[in-house]
């Protein structure tokens, strides 16, 4: 299930419930399936022919329709579904520029997520992007609760893990511990205030021009190659570096200043 603003042709596979302005959260979840409650119920198995309880181990399952989601132990915390929309509320309605935008769940709940879009201008050197806050979590044990800033819209498996994968402030919290909202709160306003930090070093670095050697020199440091003289280098390093300078040529070639 997901759930979306925007146009139905902005999210890649053309499923899901598109949402309007002023929908509530009880709505959203409605709307992307995070409705549903998680439960934790005692694990059995049999032994010799009797069913009996497994000590310290736990399956989570739906209280709706039992579907089981995973196995965990005694200190396991749950996150409910609902909660991914809730940890995001206060931005939208404390702040016009933000806007619930993409919510949904994996393998019938196993994987839950939603996406908050910072509407404001959010240009980096020249660069516009979107940015947005993302909070998931999943049941299978495969991933903390992570709360975090990131520049892709998660809308399926695949772009879920490249916004987990994303390099930027986060917020992880291990599901031995107890879900804080009042601190997670907090947390996020200290990522929100590294995308600025963001912006602001890409727009410093933006005022410094490099001339043709002086990239060249600086993609060897990058790589940790201390010489011109590549013919000792690895080929490992040196398919890097030409990937990298092919990749600066094409920004080139598509209107970026050089340099």
């Amino acid at each position: 299930n997901i759930a979306f603003r925007g146009e139905r042709n902005s999210i890649w596979h053309r499923l899901g419930n598109q949402m309007q302005p002023g929908m509530t959260i009880a709505e959203w979840a409605a709307a992307s399936g995070l409705d549903f409650e998680a439960v934790m119920v005692p694990a059995y198995m049999l032994i010799n022919g009797e069913m009996r309880e497994v000590p310290g181990v736990k399956h989570c399952a739906r209280k709706d329709n039992n579907y089981h989601l995973g196995v965990a132990t005694n200190v396991y915390k749950l996150v409910q579904p609902i909660e991914t929309l809730e940890v995001l509320e206060p931005y939208c309605t404390s702040d016009s520029r933000f806007e619930l935008d993409v919510a949904g769940h994996l393998s019938g709940g196993k994987r839950v997520w939603a996406t908050a879009v910072f509407n404001d201008d959010f240009t980096v050197a020249g660069d516009k992007f979107k940015a947005r806050l993302l909070a998931s979590t999943s049941y299978d044990g495969k991933a903390a609760t992570v709360i975090k800033a990131t520049t892709t819209r998660a809308v399926c498996d695949n772009t879920l893990d490249m916004a987990l994968l994303a390099k930027g402030g986060e917020i992880r919290v291990r599901h031995a511990s107890k879900f804080d909202h009042a601190a997670v709160g907090k947390q996020l306003a200290a990522i929100i205030q590294s995308m600025e930090q963001f912006k602001r070093m890409g727009d410093a670095m933006a005022q410094h021009h490099m001339k043709a050697d002086e990239t060249q020199a600086f993609l060897r440091r990058l790589l940790d190659i201390p010489t011109a003289d590549l013919s000792e280098v690895n080929t490992r390093k040196i398919n890097t570096l030409n990937d990298l300078q092919h990749a600066y040529d094409a920004t080139v070639r598509e209107g970026t200043e050089p340099g």
